[in-house]
């Protein structure tokens, strides 16, 4: 059972907010008091994003699952960990198997093509945004790779990848942490803490930002998120056979 376009999201990132059900509506209370009101029965809701440090009442989550609405459970700095969903719906199943048949069916090397083409073209366009020049040689060699081992189409995939271009990372804001790999110790780098939370922070703030791409159903402009969460469907209706392609749109906001 599908659950049709649902793709806006209901976030509690902060630490403090409190989601409860009021009048059919869920009610997100900030630690500042101000309250926002979400219909339960506005269609395009699909999910909740819950992290460590929030309230919400079992009255929340039995509407959640009543009504098809996700609800995701991540850590503080936002790595899911787990959801709850409707005993129903079993799109998710359908999804898994298309994964599963790709690794035959050639859809898989066709969407490992168009995941790194669709993040070059993106930065691209991030480049011509600043003045800069872009390279558009990269992405044409990708997508005329003829290789149908995923693992060899891999391998080159990530060799033109990293041909156009390096990204800068700044030593001065990670901290070294001893972890275990096996029976053996070893050094990784970590983001600070102050700066992890910082920089989630902003990233919660860029993803609401809207572009100028067309909703699906309405509209000529929506948040980033949004956009990524209609890319994530429209990807899933591909693996199920309800698609023919899957060429993600991209924006820059």
């Amino acid at each position: 059972m599908g659950r049709g376009f649902k793709t806006r999201k209901i976030v509690l990132g902060d630490y403090g907010s409190y989601l409860k059900m009021d009048k059919g509506c869920f009610v997100v209370k900030d630690t500042e008091g101000k309250e926002r009101k979400y219909p339960a029965l506005e269609k395009d809701l699909g999910e909740i994003t819950l992290a460590e440090g929030n309230v919400v009442t079992t009255g929340a989550l039995v509407y959640c699952g009543l009504w098809c609405i996700d609800v995701v459970v991540t850590t503080r700095f936002g790595e899911p960990i787990a959801m709850l969903k409707n005993f129903i719906d079993d799109s998710y199943v359908t999804t898994r198997i298309g994964q599963y048949e790709s690794l035959k069916n050639g859809k898989a090397q066709y969407l490992a093509k168009q995941m790194i083409i669709g993040k070059i073209e993106g930065q691209n366009i991030l480049l011509n945004k600043y003045g800069l020049r872009p390279d558009h040689s990269v992405s044409p060699r990708i997508n005329s790779l003829k290789e149908t081992d995923l693992k060899t189409l891999r391998g080159k995939i990530l060799h033109l990848e990293g041909m156009f271009g390096h990204a800068c990372i700044h030593r001065r804001d990670f901290h070294p942490k001893k972890v275990i790999i096996g029976n053996k110790k070893a050094k990784r780098m970590f983001l600070k803490d102050e700066i992890a939370s910082d920089l989630v922070d902003k990233l919660h703030d860029y993803f609401t930002r809207r572009v100028k791409i067309p909703r699906i159903r309405v509209g000529k402009r929506q948040e980033l998120e949004t956009l990524i969460n209609e890319e994530a469907m429209l990807l899933g209706k591909y693996l199920r056979d309800e698609r023919k392609e899957w060429v993600p749109r991209i924006a820059i906001p």
